[in-house]
């Protein structure tokens, strides 16, 4: 998963398949060092305000210490890559909002004829241009990006820290690590799904890896489509190998919901339909260990696995995020079964005060701003894309990381007796 230190060390190249005639522009954009802020506004969903990315520069670069330069550095920045065809920039409500053309999206992507598609009208419409600012602003507030990838690379963590715990133990579980390796080579959903599905329990054992892809992988999958996503790091993961070499997983993932348009009808219904997600897992014990993690801030035993989640609210208007919070907590002790592990977390942005004139009633644009939105001209539109000794049980956290990058000997560094 891309973070913002790569973007920042990153060495870009000329994409395929672009007309020779416009070469220039992109080796430009590349010498001129603009690249990254465009990778940047892609990571956030294609769309960030001028004071976001103004605020941007002024966190990243250390030779600019006051609005008004990081202003100016910021406004020449966007006429240059506006000039050159890499972004457009709409005034809305006396405010400038940029968004990447496909020309920026090229260059990110490194092909001229990779990942557009048409449709911008309604996909501005449905809420993604208010979500790719909140995503803007959790980067301003955490240097860190609020992106899909983060759900399949949680698993893929997972799963490379199980390989690396057989190989380093002893695979005295008869764990089927050729297929293990087959799966890390892999880079989708349903290559991996369709691979474990194809290969039964009785001949290729996997264990719990097994039903985290099946289940939570697929869960992952329909979240990506919904604009929903992870954060950075689960709440809580630990990984336990037994004296019989048995892998265990504790874990609670932090799933992220950005609050647009959301009804307390949305969230009893996503409740219920992760309750099956997640006490569908083979052998997941979930028996009071709500109750387990609000007294211990652990799971419980450490032979038995215990996989749930947790829910991260995130949106702009302070009202509705705390009625939507006690909403979701009213289900808390509603079963002793329940995976929903631990209390919901709110995180306010109030991004309507980049759009001043937006309406501040509920979550949604204002008429004023979807009509502006809808009135963009079809030429703009068509350049958008949618946005050691086994006597006792040994523990590993897979996500102790700082940078959250799995090390090669990350497994090594981070083993301690149970």
């Amino acid at each position: 998963m891309t973070s913002l230190n790569d973007i920042l060390k990153k060495n870009y190249e000329v994409p395929k398949n672009i007309n020779p005639k416009l070469c220039h522009k992109y080796v430009e954009v590349i010498a001129k060092g603009y690249a990254p802020f465009l990778e940047v506004v892609y990571n956030c969903g294609g769309f960030c305000t001028l004071t976001q990315f103004s605020k941007f520069i002024l966190k990243t670069n250390k030779l600019i210490n006051t609005e008004k330069s990081a202003r100016n550095k910021a406004t020449k920045i966007l006429n240059t890559l506006l000039d050159l065809g890499f972004v457009g920039v709409e005034a809305l409500n006396k405010n400038k909002v940029l968004y990447l053309k496909k020309p920026g999206r090229a260059l990110i992507l490194g092909n001229y004829n990779s990942g557009f598609k048409n449709g911008i009208a309604q996909k501005l419409r449905n809420n993604n241009f208010m979500i790719s600012l909140l995503k803007f602003e959790f980067l301003l507030d955490t240097n860190n990006f609020l992106s899909s990838q983060s759900m399949f690379h949680q698993l893929m963590i997972i799963t490379s820290d199980y390989y690396k715990i057989i190989r380093k133990f002893g695979n005295r579980y008869n764990y089927n690590l050729p297929l293990i390796e087959k799966l890390l080579k892999l880079s989708d959903y349903d290559s991996i799904i369709n691979l474990i599905k194809s290969q039964p329990e009785h001949i290729c054992k996997l264990g719990v890896l097994r039903d985290l892809w099946i289940n939570v992988g697929t869960l992952f999958k329909g979240m990506a489509l919904q604009n929903n996503t992870v954060m950075i790091k689960p709440r809580f993961a630990k990984i336990i190998i037994t004296t019989y070499g048995e892998l265990i997983m504790h874990c609670i993932f932090d799933i992220v919901i950005f609050d647009i348009d959301k009804s307390k009808d949305y969230y009893r219904n996503k409740i219920k339909a992760l309750y099956y997600v997640f006490s569908g897992i083979t052998d997941n014990n979930l028996k009071d260990i709500q109750n387990t993690f609000s007294d211990t801030k652990s799971l419980g035993k450490d032979r038995q696995h215990h996989i749930g989640y947790s829910l991260t609210l995130i949106g702009d208007n302070i009202d509705i995020l705390n009625s939507h919070k006690q909403h979701i907590d009213s289900f808390w002790g509603s079963s002793p079964y329940s995976p929903l592990l631990a209390q919901t977390t709110i995180i306010h942005y109030p991004i309507n005060r980049y759009l001043s004139h937006a309406s501040s009633k509920g979550n949604s644009i204002s008429a004023k701003l979807v009509k502006r939105l809808d009135n963009l001209v079809p030429e703009k539109l068509s350049n958008l894309k949618d946005t050691k000794s086994m006597s006792s049980n040994d523990v590993v956290n897979p996500f102790n990381d700082t940078d959250y990058e799995p090390k090669e000997d990350s497994i090594l560094n981070k083993i301690r007796r149970g």
